[in-house]
């Protein structure tokens, strides 16, 4: 795997833990 697709894989990641990290605390507070 290049560095590119590593970089990618990474930022999709992290795109996708801040979207879960949104819902919970949505959930939370409702």
């Amino acid at each position: 795997m290049d560095e590119l697709e590593f970089c990618m894989k990474s930022l999709s990641y992290l795109a996708e833990e801040r979207k879960a990290v949104k819902a919970y605390f949505k959930a939370l507070h409702s």
